[in-house]
């Protein structure tokens, strides 16, 4: 059973680092500067920090092989929203730009992966 949980966990990080890879490109391509990927604190992780256009952006990225349990952005409850506001406050601290304050954005970045590549990609802003 241990050799099993194992795979699974493994493929669910896989799937996860794929949909990270692809919300970099995305956003790099849109003209984002990723300053940091999977921001660890106390409270969680935050998977990609960008900017653009002066503004500080902590996106969430949910990533999915299909619909069958909702879509990937329903995964990001409010109590996973708080979990992402406490880590980008620390990330605020840490950088010192708590006293200059840039204009901040929540993100979810959502992906839905099929067997020939992307079905769904999404991009939600300023969504919480």
């Amino acid at each position: 059973m241990h050799l099993l949980a194992a795979m699974l966990m493994n493929r669910r990080s896989e799937l996860g680092k794929f949909g990270e890879d692809r919300a970099c490109e995305y956003l790099t391509k849109v003209g984002y500067c990723i300053l940091a990927r999977n921001y660890r604190t106390r409270w969680g992780e935050i998977d990609i920090i960008a900017v653009k256009d002066q503004v500080l952006s902590f996106v969430e990225v949910k990533t999915r092989q299909s619909c069958v349990f909702g879509r990937p952005a329903e995964a990001v409850t409010r109590a996973k929203q708080r979990k992402i506001q406490l880590c980008a406050e620390a990330y605020l601290q840490e950088c010192h730009l708590l006293e200059t304050m840039p204009p901040l954005s929540f993100d979810v970045i959502e992906i839905i992966k099929g067997t020939r590549g992307i079905q769904h990609f999404y991009h939600y802003r300023h969504c919480f």
